[in-house]
């Protein structure tokens, strides 16, 4: 899955129709762990076509050592909120 499928993920995860979008995203447009900080670049570029880059979330990025699968260079978290946030 590319960067670009996994940010699309999270603003229009299975099940949820129509998907919250980012306007919902409460921390981090993810937590980001990368397995080589060289990408962090490049999921910034990425990350700025899905958020408000006027108002984005928190974000935290981190270097990991690996990942659940050798393949997997990044790994995004994030936290939304939806329907009327209680």
């Amino acid at each position: 899955m590319t960067s670009q499928q996994r940010f699309t993920h999270i603003t229009q995860p299975e099940g949820v129709t129509p998907g919250p979008g980012y306007s919902h995203v409460v921390t981090g447009s993810g937590e980001y762990y990368l397995t080589d900080m060289a990408h962090l670049p490049t999921v910034r570029i990425v990350r700025d076509e899905f958020i408000d880059t006027t108002r984005p979330p928190a974000s935290t990025a981190v270097q990991v050592v690996a990942l659940a699968r050798p393949e997997f260079l990044l790994e995004v978290e994030a936290f939304a909120l939806a329907g009327d946030g209680r």
